[in-house]
């Protein structure tokens, strides 16, 4: 959430090569699943991966039930900045500029414009922002199902890959659809929770 709406505020000011930067951020989002995988099981590989390389450390990224899952979170965070970001991008352009330039008049600095002004106008694409992503991050499968295959010792075993494991290797499909209901359940309360909270946190929101 953070990263790419500070992206979004930075690219809205019409910084020289914003059009690249739009196009380079968003183009993971739109790149195969499989491409993706490919190159981070590289990034990550203990011996001859980058990041350990630049770190100067040795980390058995998606071999340690340590960091597996946080590997496969820095993978799904970096796909969908871009996404989120043109969403913000397009708050941000249906904004009223007169409070901005309000603001600078009053003498409010960039962080306090950012703080006062951009976000409780921008809220209600934040609240937006936060559903989908909050959803789509209990919906993941691919990066699991190509990565890591919810290893090791079943440390990236989330639920949409059991239900998988269940339903189409062990063929026990009442199991899985039982997690699948258990899903379904948990994503409606939480997106009914958050809808309730949407009167404080979403500016001038009203039934």
């Amino acid at each position: 959430m953070i990263i790419p709406l500070v992206l979004a505020c930075i690219l809205n000011s019409k910084i020289r090569g914003s059009e690249f930067f739009k196009t380079a951020y968003f183009l993971p989002f739109i790149t195969p699943m499989i491409v993706i995988a490919v190159a981070w099981e590289w990034i990550f590989d203990p011996n001859i991966g980058i990041l350990n390389y630049f770190l100067h450390l040795h980390i058995n990224w998606l071999y340690d039930p340590h960091f597996a899952m946080p590997a496969i979170i820095i993978v799904s965070v970096w796909k969908l900045i871009g996404y989120n970001m043109v969403i913000f991008l397009s708050g941000l352009s249906a904004l009223n500029q007169s409070l901005f330039e309000a603001s600078k008049i009053d003498g409010a600095n960039a962080f306090d414009t950012f703080r006062f002004v951009t976000v409780p106008l921008l809220s209600p694409t934040i609240f937006f922002v936060v559903i989908i992503t909050c959803i789509s991050s209990f919906q993941i499968f691919d990066l699991i199902y190509l990565m890591t295959q919810g290893g090791p010792l079943d440390s990236t075993n989330v639920l949409v890959y059991a239900i998988y494991k269940n339903a189409f290797e062990y063929f026990k499909i009442g199991q899985a659809s039982a997690i699948a209901y258990v899903l379904f359940v948990i994503i409606l309360v939480l997106a009914l929770i958050q809808w309730n909270l949407r009167k404080k946190l979403v500016y001038n929101e009203v039934d």
